[in-house]
């Protein structure tokens, strides 16, 4: 019973729409294309699909079921195209970005989406994690990861290139005691401080800790949260801490041991020793481009 895409795809596009008609539209086929695909798919099953007796469309009762493992079949159909597609055109049928989680993700989310419009076929993930685990994670869970910028030995066995900055603030509840005055790094020691994400690097930490007491928590939601009903504070990149603010209940703090505004550098690393294919190769030259717009 030798049955084609384009028939169940058209038998799937009638039922959807109860329409030939619009069928054809969605599919941008003529109506005549897409009632032989169905005609020619009745032959091949051995029995009627539409009820013809009556104006409007209406499935018949063998249709109704056979539809669902049609759709099901229609769905692994085009899936197995698209990985024919992409195998050959040298394309990673699955890519997925790892990113350490204080980086802001609207650089990432520009680069999946330029990834995705570049190679329709492959399909891009990406995926949030911390400290040492977005390292971990290149070459098993993921095929590359952006980093914060270490010491070259710290890449021993992975390529690596810097691919931008990013800048960060300090931030409190408007409420904090230091809010709307000039604060040393003395000041700041006395109040406890949170780090957002639990897997800092020692790095990070010795440039980022202020206060002896200090403490972590898991997302932005919390520490939103803690920092509304405490007296912490925190340094969070540059567009979560205005997204805080223009919230309302959060200001940015103006510290004067700060002559200019703290930045981060931004890694991007991969595995020296893999195969570098189209969607990798892309990352690998483009994506300084998308962490330029950040500030």
């Amino acid at each position: 019973m030798p049955l084609s895409t384009e028939q169940l795809l058209s038998f799937v596009k009638v039922a959807e729409f109860g329409s030939i008609a619009e069928a054809a539209r969605q599919l941008k086929k003529s109506r005549a294309t897409v009632s032989e695909s169905i005609a020619n798919l009745e032959l091949d099953l051995g029995f009627a699909l539409l009820d013809r007796s009556r104006r409007d469309i209406a499935l018949t009762e063998n249709a109704q079921a056979i539809l669902v493992q049609s759709k099901i079949a229609v769905m692994h159909l085009q899936r197995l195209s698209q990985l024919a597609s992409s195998v050959l055109a040298k394309e990673e049928s699955e890519f997925t970005i790892a990113y350490d989680g204080h980086i802001p993700v609207s650089a990432l989310s520009g680069l999946a989406l330029a990834l995705k419009q570049a190679f329709p076929h492959t399909r891009v993930n990406l995926h949030r994690c911390f400290g040492e685990q977005v390292k971990l994670a290149v070459g098993d869970t993921a095929d590359v990861a952006f980093v914060l910028s270490k010491t070259t030995d710290a890449y021993e066995g992975l390529s690596f290139k810097q691919v931008g900055y990013f800048s960060q603030h300090y931030v409190v509840a408007e409420h904090h005691p230091l809010n709307g005055q000039s604060c040393s790094s003395a000041q700041l020691s006395c109040y406890p401080q949170l780090f957002l994400g639990a897997g800092y690097s020692k790095s990070f930490m010795a440039r980022g800790l202020k206060s002896p007491n200090w403490s972590f928590v898991e997302s932005l939601e919390v520490l939103q949260e803690v920092l509304t009903q405490t007296d912490n504070w925190s340094i969070l990149a540059s567009q979560d801490a205005e997204a805080l603010v223009e919230k309302g209940g959060f200001a940015v703090l103006q510290p004067e041991f700060l002559a200019l505004q703290p930045r981060l550098a931004i890694d991007l690393i991969w595995q020296s020793e893999l195969e570098v294919k189209a969607v990798k190769q892309r990352v690998i030259e483009q994506s300084a481009q998308y962490f330029a717009k950040l500030r």
